[in-house]
């Protein structure tokens, strides 16, 4: 795992599993080879690929709970420390289902169970022009609507 931190703040902005270059060629391949069959042409393939475990964007731990209400202001604290134990850590993931809405495609991911804050553990993998990474919890969110 590792944090991302803002330049000269001490505080973390992200917690993230990120992959070193050979992950990222496998994903690079991995999308190669599927993008048609998703719908994914004209995707572009997400060089700064990552399981987000995290994130905090300098919020205190209350704030944090509104955005995650699953958890609760107790557990976010729990699970910042548990991250920062890990900091340095490596973690393997394994890629799930690939999904695609013409906009943005992420795999479900497992390997970080109670360590991902987000509904859906997962990894942008490709995305449309001008579209965020963040898209990805929306896409995730309707498909298990």
């Amino acid at each position: 795992t590792q944090s991302q931190t803002t330049k000269g703040a001490a505080a973390v902005l992200f917690w993230e599993i990120a992959f070193d270059a050979e992950c990222m060629e496998v994903l690079r391949c991995f999308w190669d080879r599927h993008q048609s069959l998703v719908g994914g042409d004209g995707l572009k393939f997400n060089s700064d690929a990552h399981v987000t475990l995290l994130y905090v964007g300098g919020q205190s731990a209350a704030e944090l709970a509104k955005k995650y209400p699953d958890l609760g202001e107790g557990a976010i604290r729990d699970l910042q420390t548990e991250l920062e134990n890990l900091e340095g850590q490596v973690r393997e993931v394994r890629l799930h289902r690939l999904l695609c809405d013409g906009r943005v495609a992420c795999c479900e991911v497992s390997g970080v169970e109670g360590l991902c804050a987000n509904r859906t553990a997962h990894v942008t993998i490709a995305l449309a022009d001008g579209v965020p990474p963040k898209r990805s919890n929306e896409l995730l969110a309707r498909s298990a609507a």
